[in-house]
């Protein structure tokens, strides 16, 4: 479960990296001197949006990994010791999942569905 864990952020980081190089998406737009705001903002956002599928499987990913590692933490204290330390560090994890989680669902509720 750990190795899973592991491989799933090592996987969630090669594919960011490739998205932010723009290996997996579009480059980033340039702009003509003679475009309007209008124009510019209407190309901006239609490359955005062409973004927001790759940052949804890179997160999505890593939250699995998260939830990979957090079950190994808990098996771990388990397997261990029920001490106060190890208890606390198992209910951060928990917290993080939950906030990470959160933090992805109301961007996928802002975003709209996927086409």
């Amino acid at each position: 479960m750990a190795d899973l864990g592991a491989a799933g952020f090592a996987i969630a980081a090669a594919w960011y990296t490739l998205a932010v190089q723009g290996m997996t998406v579009a480059s980033e737009p340039s702009f003509l001197a003679s475009q309007t705001l209008q124009q510019r903002h209407t190309i901006y956002f239609n490359w955005f949006v062409s973004t927001l599928h790759q940052e949804r499987l890179y997160t999505g990913v890593a939250i699995g990994a998260f939830l990979c590692l957090m079950a190994t933490a808990i098996f771990v204290r388990n397997r261990l010791s029920r001490g106060a330390l190890a208890s606390v560090g198992v209910q951060a994890i928990g917290a993080g999942v939950a906030c990470g989680w959160s933090g992805t669902w109301r961007c996928l509720e802002a975003t709209g569905p996927s086409a």
